[in-house]
């Protein structure tokens, strides 16, 4: 494995992809971007193109945790985390189509742990305080399945599914190519190229093995 060519540390580009630190896999490679998108990083490094989208790809677990404490105050637990879900899975199916650039830096305020961990623990303990405490073992429980990323995990077969249907590449590779766009629009770069790198880069999953019939 080789790491890109400005030595960041952030992410390892290998012949099956892109691993970022935040854990995620891109199944496009460094030189396919460099190959079709190379003016655009010339204005944007990949690095941080992959760092935006790594913050993008947490957005539905930021809201389910973000929604569910005021709806806990206004629900009964059952019908707050339900409402929760059904934004998590709504936001993860259209998280393509909802990426707006500017609001990045908000997103990785809102995945702060410590300002996660501050409103749980003032939300749960005033709820504690007005006796429900079905309300608040279940804030603290839906907030480590989130947390741990147990519910990610938990939802994986399902939302891949959804996503194949909707996309034509992965999801981590869909939101990488939304803003990819966006950023294209803002320096006023042409990525002609981009459909081309699309196409390839279907082709290349297609050739691997679990694709094969």
């Amino acid at each position: 494995m080789t790491l890109e060519t400005d030595h960041s540390e952030y992410y390892v580009d290998t012949p099956r992809g892109l691993f970022t630190a935040a854990g995620h896999w891109f199944r496009t490679t460094e030189a396919l971007l460099r190959t079709y998108a190379g003016p655009l990083l010339a204005r944007e490094p990949l690095d941080k193109l992959l760092r935006q989208a790594d913050t993008w790809l947490h957005l539905p677990a930021l809201l389910m945790l973000w929604t569910l404490l005021p709806l806990l105050w206004l629900w009964e637990p059952a019908v707050a985390v339900g409402l929760a879900l059904g934004v998590y899975l709504l936001s993860s199916l259209l998280l393509p189509l909802l990426i707006l650039r500017p609001l990045t830096p908000i997103l990785k305020g809102l995945a702060n742990p410590w300002l996660q961990g501050a409103a749980y623990v003032v939300g749960l303990t005033g709820l504690a305080w007005q006796g429900h405490l079905l309300a608040v073992w279940t804030g603290l429980a839906v907030f480590v399945l989130i947390r741990w990323g147990v519910l990610a995990r938990l939802l994986r077969p399902l939302l891949d599914r959804l996503h194949a249907a909707l996309y034509p590449l992965p999801l981590p590779d869909q939101v990488l190519r939304s803003l990819m766009l966006r950023a294209a629009l803002t320096h006023r770069v042409p990525l002609p190229e981009l459909q081309a790198m699309e196409q390839e880069l279907l082709q290349r999953l297609r050739q691997l093995p679990w694709n094969r019939t």
